[in-house]
């Protein structure tokens, strides 16, 4: 009987947390969200990224398309790419090449 209201507590708390379509899957992407809203005055690049977290190119490649094929991010095209943060767009973050 215990067992039963234990689960229907958790059950209860469970569907009471508000949940978000977007959000990092992983403490690495939250830390590069956080990294990018702190970093939003200016471009913040890939190896600067790679550099913070003290991740390898591929870490970092990978962990960007993660991100924007979860709708986190939105990358540019081209080398030379640059991720901000987008403050008038609701907080959301993008990136973006620069010239």
């Amino acid at each position: 009987m215990l067992r039963i209201i234990q689960n229907r507590i958790k059950m209860i708390i469970h569907n009471a947390v508000p949940r978000f379509e977007k959000g990092p899957r992983s403490q690495l992407q939250g830390g590069i969200l956080g990294y990018l809203y702190h970093h939003r005055d200016g471009p913040v690049y890939q190896r600067d990224l790679e550099k913070e977290f003290r991740i390898s190119r591929a870490t970092a490649t990978n962990t960007l398309q993660v991100m924007e094929r979860d709708g986190l991010i939105v990358q540019g095209s081209g080398p030379g790419r640059a991720a901000e943060a987008d403050p008038d767009d609701g907080g959301s973050l993008s990136e973006s090449q620069t010239d």
